[in-house]
């Protein structure tokens, strides 16, 4: 089973997922907005469902005001501002809206309907669980970050896209390249740098993890 992290801007949305996640035996942390960054990540999430929904008062029209009438809109957007969120595989479950009215920026990994795709995934015993064995398997690199030098971790299965969980850099490695790309947050544009700089360190026991570090983990590394 896997832990997962619910969140909504309405709490019943949360509740109810929370709900339906628990009673399949998984481990669930529900949240509303604001959300608490340092609750959310000393719970070590393996996989961040965010639900959606389509006000009552937009229902009978296309969408006019994304922010006024979506339901959650507000919880995409203040996690789109959190570079950590970036690591996490995103759920995001719609009720009453379609996957094309979306707009966020984080990169989803399914977007399912509620409540029969939610209830497919759910009881799917590869589906949820799937998620949170990929998380698990990540693997620390042999690389250290070029803007803090902390030990960055591969994202997913990829040996070629590095996320340092300190300062929130990313880089990609290129191959048969002299250079990496380089940014020193996701989400932003990425620039070029000499591969050389991309320096080896030695591996440390205790960072051998792939969970996010919560603001104040952060701040006792940097001190």
């Amino acid at each position: 089973m896997a832990r997962i992290a619910t969140i909504s801007d309405n709490r019943e949305y949360s509740e109810m997922t929370k709900w339906l996640l628990e009673r399949h035996e998984h481990t669930v942390e529900a949240q509303t907005n604001p959300v608490d960054f340092e609750q959310l990540f000393a719970f070590k999430p393996e996989i961040l469902i965010v639900t959606v929904g389509r006000r009552a008062t937009a229902i009978a029209r296309p969408i006019e005001d994304y922010m006024r009438d979506v339901i959650g809109s507000e919880t995409l957007r203040i996690l789109e501002s959190y570079p950590p969120v970036y690591l996490l595989p995103v759920i995001v479950v719609g009720i009453g809206i379609q996957e094309h009215e979306l707009r966020t920026r984080l990169r989803l990994r399914r977007f399912v309907r509620f409540p029969e795709d939610l209830y497919q995934l759910i009881v799917d015993p590869e589906g949820l669980s799937r998620f949170g064995e990929e998380q698990r398997s990540r693997r620390v690199s042999p690389y250290g970050c070029p803007n803090c030098s902390a030990q960055m971790i591969f994202v997913g299965q990829s040996v070629h896209d590095l996320f340092c969980r300190r300062c929130y850099s990313v880089v990609s490695v290129l191959q048969d390249e002299d250079y990496v790309l380089y940014s020193p947050e996701p989400g932003a544009e990425l620039r070029q740098l000499p591969k050389s700089e991309l320096h080896k360190v030695e591996a440390h026991a205790s960072d051998a993890t792939f969970a996010p570090l919560t603001p104040t983990e952060a701040k006792k590394k940097d001190e």
